[in-house]
């Protein structure tokens, strides 16, 4: 976890900039919160898509009966 941490200082954090632990602490707590928000979105993004599909397939069902019914 902390290689990561590092890892992550060196790819977003200017070379000239001390990192003292508040914003050692600062920098943790947003990777999280970028992480969480990551997540969160991805599973509204998931159930929006599910909703969707389960709106094409309803929408489907109701078509193909008016199609049975006009064929009687």
């Amino acid at each position: 976890m902390h290689n990561e941490f590092n890892q992550y200082v060196n790819d977003n954090v200017d070379s000239s900039v001390q990192i003292t632990p508040e914003l050692s602490s600062q920098i943790w707590t947003k990777k999280w919160l970028i992480r969480y928000w990551i997540v969160t979105s991805s599973g509204a993004l998931t159930l929006a898509l599910a909703k969707c599909k389960r709106r094409r397939i309803a929408k489907q069902q109701r078509m193909s009966a008016n199609i049975q019914k006009i064929k009687e």
